[in-house]
């Protein structure tokens, strides 16, 4: 045998082996981002295979290239991964901006009945301290002197300006 027949056929063959057994316990994510595991398994896989028969592994590099298709598929991926948390991200914005909105709306109907009951409060306690004599007295400090004037024909009208 051959050092050429030895390379293509018995390394070549298990180099691929080593290969495809390992990269199937991968998914294609974990493979780019685990690149220095996936080539210690491959190299370990490797060592077991080739010691019993003689050969000694002392360099080993995957040298792996992905596809064009490949990197931009991962891209597009990474893409929509970061468009979904965008898209989260404001929906979360959107609800807080929400909530801000419905606490100042009950902030600022909670002012209005504040200002209500004390209105309420304060036309209660002029009510109770109304009478006759300062209605009276409120008419003559409004007078003006002038007499009041009547209207022929349809009755009196008798207007006293209390301003």
């Amino acid at each position: 045998m051959t050092l050429n027949n030895i390379e293509e056929g018995f390394l070549k063959t298990a180099v691929y082996d080593a290969f495809r057994v390992v990269a199937n316990s991968y998914t294609a994510d974990a493979l780019i981002s685990n690149r220095q595991d996936f080539e210690a398994k491959v190299r370990q896989v490797l060592v077991k295979q080739l010691e019993p028969e003689g050969f000694i592994l002392a360099q080993f590099t995957s040298n792996l290239v992905y596809p064009e298709t490949f990197k931009k598929a991962i891209e597009a991926k990474n893409n929509a991964v970061q468009s979904a948390l965008t898209a989260e991200n404001k929906v979360k914005q959107a609800e807080a901006e929400a909530k801000i909105k419905v606490a100042t709306a009950e902030g600022n109907a909670q002012a209005l009945l504040t200002n209500a009951r004390a209105e309420a409060e304060s036309n209660r306690l002029r009510q109770q301290t109304l009478t006759p004599m300062l209605l009276q007295q409120k008419a003559i400090e409004k007078w003006n002197g002038v007499l009041p004037q009547y209207q022929m024909g349809g009755g009196s009208n008798f207007y006293l300006p209390i301003k």
